[in-house]
């Protein structure tokens, strides 16, 4: 998945506080069928997350020795980088990018956030399908299978998007 680990941590805990462990049971109960981050790398994401001050620790596990039972919770600064993440996008975010933000949107938004973020995800894969369907023309067979499975990904991408946005209470 190319979203940072660390972006989907700050929106995993922005309903509460929570242990690695519980972070990463968190991942994995959002992305099952994707490879669930170690505990390592976690940590090593929580780090980096605290000394940018957008999470602190604020409570810790005495019987554990690892960093893995270490409490984090966001800091003002991290509840406005996660939202900001949810709700703008990069005009090049890939398909599993949009994928994790709406799965994250759809677990742990508010509903004006969720709407936004949705929404957000669906303008930047139609302007992605416009700009291929633009440039596929004078596309040669390779080029243009490339460009056809694209556009195919984003419209079927584009269609749940909508999908979402419209069954969600």
């Amino acid at each position: 998945m190319a979203a940072a680990l660390g972006d989907i941590l700050l929106v995993l805990l922005s309903r509460e506080p929570r242990s690695v462990l519980d972070l990463r049971q968190g991942y994995a109960d959002l992305f099952g069928d994707r490879p669930v981050p170690d505990v390592i790398r976690i940590v090593a994401a929580l780090t980096r997350l605290e000394r940018g001050g957008f999470i602190r620790t604020v409570a810790w596990d005495p019987g554990s020795r690892s960093g893995a039972r270490r409490v984090v919770a966001l800091t003002p600064a991290g509840q406005r980088r996660q939202q900001t993440w949810l709700l703008d996008p990069p005009p090049d975010v890939d398909r599993s990018e949009v994928y994790a933000r709406a799965m994250l949107a759809v677990a742990y938004a508010d509903r004006d956030t969720f709407d936004g973020a949705i929404g957000a995800c669906r303008k930047v894969v139609d302007r992605q399908r416009s700009a291929i369907e633009d440039r596929t023309g004078a596309a040669g067979p390779v080029q243009g299978a490339r460009a056809s499975f694209e556009v195919a990904a984003l419209t079927s991408l584009g269609g749940w998007l909508h999908h979402l946005r419209d069954t969600l209470p």
